[in-house]
């Protein structure tokens, strides 16, 4: 999805393949493992018992003829990990790959839906059934399927954090169906995040995205993202494009994420992580320059309900430690806490006004996420409402047609219902009831209307917004009148103001 027309446009996240960082990267340079979501985690035992055979030639960029040669030996050595994950066989379904030899495999959680079993297809034609293992975490895209086979060839995690922007990457899965499909190109971008609807589970939030100009399109979901040396540097996820097909910008969930709640779900059988309850942001670089810092992770919202809060955190500290180790990182923090569970309680250094500070927060659970019901179609595969660049990859099959650009009109932002966490943050009177407005996109048509974060929608083109669903239904009346309107409600110095604007769709 281009930058350029995405704002303007509902831009489709294609949940897609695997993007696991290479681990040839830290063994060549002999930089040391992380301490957080690297092999020496506490589930360390549980790393694959069989590696992907090692690529002749890799690395090796003498010429073009070897560098070609290298392409085509590493297709080969991954593409036996490489599987097709589908509810249906006769559909083109997601992608995989195998985790350990004795049959786990790590998908997208939106590949396998609400599923209790899936088929899974290998690269020689053979279809196995899978006991699908969620996360059930809106914030965590993946899932575990495990099929009853023990002579697997599984692919070996990298240390993602060891990442570089210009590596080459290649993207191995079943795009539009079509299985055992080879791209390739190179990381464009790290540590990219974004909130995603996924009409049947909620809005989903994705964070510390490898960003790869490698073509993936729906269906690659899922699947692997491989350095040079075969080894995982990401899950393919998400996409941006206007045409849900490949526009070069692609995303993969890192490594080192991957690892943290693969290793949890295999030894317990679940997943679950603690939380801090406050928002966090990579720290932008002029700022740890300015405070002579190594890294951490800024607090962006806090609520004041919140564990942390009650531990004396705010808004704008910088979270430096955890237990008395350097975090360099948003994800590193996020990956830390996944590795700990709920009523945990940790320690964090933190930076306020030049003062380094420590807190002990007793860690909470997350949120549980309601599972939405399906939107109508109405020429979009994902009903949607397009409220950000990027919508999921349902894993389609091959051969659907793309809708045609004036089948859906998209507003461009991320809404969510009115529950006491929200009614806190913007300071919503109880009667006040629509939905609220978290993120708008620049250039989108709420842009225009002038619309701001924070505002209650609460009604469009003459419809009460009720629930979630009447945003989507409501905006396809535009279709027939070339115009929408929206009457919000917004908190002015404490008091609620509604206001009504109106704009043509484009």
């Amino acid at each position: 999805m281009s930058k350029s027309s995405f704002w303007k446009n509902p831009i489709l996240m294609i949940c897609l393949g695997a993007v696991v960082m290479g681990g040839g990267i830290w063994a060549s340079n002999g930089a040391p493992l992380p301490k957080f979501g690297s092999p020496t985690s506490k589930y360390a035992s549980l790393k694959p018992t069989v590696r992907v055979a090692s690529v002749p030639g890799a690395g090796n960029s003498g010429n073009l003829g070897e560098m070609n040669a290298t392409f085509s030996d590493l297709a080969e050595a991954v593409a036996p990990a490489v599987v097709t994950v589908t509810e249906d066989p006769s559909r083109g379904g997601g992608s995989g790959w195998v985790y350990r030899s004795d049959g786990w495999i790590v998908t997208n959680d939106h590949v396998v839906g609400n599923a209790k079993t899936i088929t899974v297809i290998f690269a020689d034609g053979r279809e196995v059934e899978g006991k699908v293992y969620r996360t059930n975490d809106a914030l965590i895209d993946l899932a575990l399927v495990k099929v009853d086979r023990t002579d697997l060839t599984a692919l070996q995690l990298t240390d993602s954090s060891q990442v570089r922007v210009g590596e080459y990457a290649m993207a191995i899965g079943a795009p539009f169906g079509l299985q055992n499909t080879v791209t390739i190109g190179h990381v464009s971008a790290l540590g990219r995040g974004s909130n995603v609807n996924d009409p049947n589970y909620g809005i989903r939030g994705y964070a510390g995205m490898i960003q790869t100009d490698a073509a993936i399109n729906p269906g690659n979901s899922g699947g692997p993202l491989v350095n040079i040396n075969g080894e995982l540097i990401g899950v393919n996820s998400t996409i941006v494009s206007s045409t849900m097909s490949s526009a070069g910008i692609g995303f993969a969930l890192p490594a080192n994420m991957v690892r943290a709640v693969a290793d949890e779900i295999i030894a317990t059988g679940k997943f679950d992580r603690g939380l801090i309850g406050a928002a966090i942001e990579d720290v932008k670089p002029y700022i740890l320059q300015e405070q002579n810092l190594k890294g951490g992770a800024i607090v962006t919202q806090i609520p004041n309900n919140s564990p942390s809060y009650a531990a004396g955190l705010r808004k704008d500290d910088i979270i430096t430690r955890l237990n008395g180790e350097q975090l360099h990182g948003e994800l590193e923090l996020r990956i830390a806490l996944m590795e700990k569970s709920p009523n945990e309680t940790v320690e964090l250094t933190y930076v306020r006004d030049g003062k380094v500070r420590e807190a002990k927060v007793k860690l909470t659970t997350p949120e549980p996420v309601a599972q939405a019901q399906p939107q109508p179609q109405l020429g979009n595969p994902f009903g949607d409402n397009g409220f950000n660049p990027f919508e999921q990859d349902r894993g389609e099959g091959f051969g659907q047609q793309d809708p045609a650009p004036n089948q859906r009109v998209v507003l461009g932002v991320q809404v969510r219902a009115i529950d006491d966490t929200v009614r806190q943050q913007f300071d919503l009177p109880s009667d006040v009831k629509g939905a609220a407005i978290m993120t708008i996109s620049p250039g989108s048509l709420a842009e225009s209307l002038g619309l701001k974060v924070g505002d209650v929608i609460v009604e469009i083109n003459g419809d009460e917004i009720t629930q979630l669903q009447d945003v989507t239904t409501s905006l396809q009346k535009s279709l027939r009148s070339g115009n929408v309107s929206v009457v919000a409600m917004r908190n002015v110095d404490g008091k609620m103001n509604r206001f009504q604007s109106q704009s043509p769709i484009r």
